[in-house]
């Protein structure tokens, strides 16, 4: 059987660390190292909090590592959609919160000094039939109006020069979106999280959250340990240590 592994990993190659005990108690429990769940660790470790860090695979092995490499924040629904569906104050709110997570990107990377080939090269969105390029331009009209984004169309006979393609019908260009390498940035984050005192336990599994009168207690496959908050960051991935979660997560492959 051949297992395919993401071309991130030839220059991040996820990290094996030897296991450390648990800890009896901490202040935070936090299941899932990929980027939620150690962002999440790094503000708490900075706030004063002891934190732990839990995880089935190897840390940032699953969704983090492999992404896209697009710095974006931007969400599924056009924001021509948006207007319609929600009005200008809580789309323009929506929307404005996925750009300020894109900046806020920028400034941690560039004050931990992490080295993932973080750039704003800009996106292009292509076209698939010729009625979508009259939709990306008025999205590109709309974005500058609300937000000026500096985003522009570009017509099918000028894409070649963004793209080096002719497959698209035209499309929009977005120049305040950043391209980067997930793995680095993944590890970059892991190591500002473990230089900050959280305790990462990667290979431990979570198999169920217990309540009880002063917090948590958190079971896993290596023992068990008791939170006074527990913060639960596995996406797609949640499983059956918590259900209730998990019923409302549909993960698709």
């Amino acid at each position: 059987m051949t297992i395919y592994t993401p071309y991130w990993w030839e220059e991040a190659p996820r990290p094996d660390p030897p296991q450390t005990a648990l800890a009896d108690d901490c202040d935070v429990a936090i299941i899932g190292t990929g980027y939620t769940g150690l962002a999440a660790a790094i503000e708490l470790a900075r706030a004063g909090r002891s934190v732990q860090v839990f995880d089935k695979s190897r840390a940032g092995e699953a969704a983090s590592s492999r992404s896209g490499g697009i710095g974006s924040g931007n969400l599924r629904l056009s924001f021509a959609k948006m207007l319609a569906r929600l009005g200008r104050q809580k789309a323009e709110a929506y929307y404005r919160e996925g750009i300020e997570a894109r900046a806020d990107l920028s400034r941690f990377i560039e004050a931990e000094g992490i080295q993932c080939h973080f750039d704003p090269v800009g996106c292009f969105i292509g076209a698939v039939r010729p009625a979508h390029y009259e939709s990306l331009a008025r999205e590109a009209e709309l974005l500058n109006k609300h937000f000026d984004l500096a985003a522009f169309s570009v017509p099918k006979s000028e894409q070649h020069k963004e793209i080096g393609s002719d497959a698209y019908h035209g499309g929009m260009v977005r120049p305040d979106i950043a391209g980067l390498q997930p793995a680095l940035l993944h590890q970059g984050i892991l190591d500002c999280a473990l230089g900050g005192g959280v305790t990462v336990h990667a290979k431990t599994a979570v198999s169920g959250i217990q309540r009880e009168a002063s917090g948590f207690e958190v079971m896993t496959v290596r023992g068990r340990t008791r939170a006074r908050d527990v913060f639960v960051a596995g996406n797609g991935y949640t499983d059956a240590a918590t259900p209730w979660l998990r019923r409302r997560l549909s993960p698709t492959p």
